[in-house]
């Protein structure tokens, strides 16, 4: 890659970015592990992430959109494409107010702790569940997040993408069906941000909720450690948390990546860790698995990257 070539391009669309070359993975995502990105660029706003979509796609270069990196694992060689960060649009907004529903319109990169601190101080309802859900809005929209019967998905009316081939899109409620750990969007398409709808309340009966949930995460996760949230997805009317604990495969590790013995289905990195220990770990879990119960478990974690 000509780095000449492709920093005087992006600079050029996107004079605000933050952007840089070689840059570790591993200080991008909640497990702490990964390769270097040949190149990292975070735009400060939607428009300049319009232009740099189009510029890369006129450098002949792929991308890979990211926010906070929490169910991410970067190969050990890293990342041969561009890496679009949207840590940076995090705005936040009200843009309607009926009395009994506030509409809020929030940017990809906004921090879920930043938006559930705004619905536990003004009492606005609808997401209470989501409490100590780590990563950004645009995550946690892609993976439909959900906990303690909230989905995130349940409160978004409409989300704005931008498409690969470079151009915007909004879609409204309904045209996109939304499902367990799945939003329902296009494949490939980058969430710029969304639109939210939420209910008053009393504020002091929105933080009772959110503690209560808090409290349930703190006693039956590994809230704090190097993880990346459940690894696998639930198989249905079951749970791999439960499938992996019964088969015997808390504590089991490879390397520095062990299965958490507070819920089995996280693993933690105790430092160190690389993503080639971290599969091998999912391989024994699944094979154990399917000894045990007859049950293949799907990852949930998104793998992405180069192996060599």
């Amino acid at each position: 890659m000509d780095r000449d070539k492709v920093a005087k391009a992006l600079n050029k669309v996107s004079p605000g970015a933050r952007l840089g070359f070689n840059e570790p993975m591993g200080a991008m995502t909640s497990l702490r592990i990964g390769g270097p990105a040949d190149v990292v660029i975070a735009p400060p706003n939607v428009d300049e992430a319009l232009a740099v979509v189009k510029a890369l796609g006129r450098l002949d270069l792929g991308f890979l959109a990211i926010g906070g990196g929490t169910n991410l694992l970067v190969m050990d060689a890293g990342i041969r494409e561009a890496v679009l960060h949207m840590s940076l649009i995090d705005d936040m907004r009200m843009v309607a107010d009926t009395g009994t529903e506030v509409t809020l319109a929030v940017g990809a990169g906004l921090p879920m702790n930043r938006l559930l601190g705004l619905a536990r101080r003004d009492g606005l309802a609808g997401m209470e569940g989501l409490a100590g859900i780590p990563g950004y809005v645009g995550g946690a929209i892609a993976g439909n997040a959900g906990s303690y019967g909230s989905e995130m998905m349940d409160v978004v009316t409409e989300v704005t993408l931008i498409r690969p081939a470079g151009m915007t899109e909004t879609l409204m409620k309904g045209q996109f069906g939304a499902g367990y750990r799945s939003s329902g969007l296009p494949e490939g398409a980058v969430i710029a941000g969304a639109k939210l709808v939420l209910r008053r309340d009393e504020p002091v009966s929105v933080a009772a909720r959110m503690d209560e949930a808090l409290r349930k995460k703190k006693a039956a996760q590994p809230l704090g450690q190097r993880s990346a949230g459940c690894v696998f997805r639930n198989p249905p009317g079951d749970s791999a948390g439960r499938l992996i604990d019964e088969a015997g495969c808390k504590g089991m590790s490879v390397g520095s990546i062990i299965v958490s013995e507070k819920h089995a289905g996280f693993f933690i990195n105790r430092g160190g860790g690389t993503a080639s220990d971290f599969m091998r770990l999912m391989e024994s879990v699944s094979r154990r698995v399917i000894d045990a119960f007859g049950t293949c478990l799907e990852p949930e974690i998104k793998v992405v990257g180069s192996e060599t």
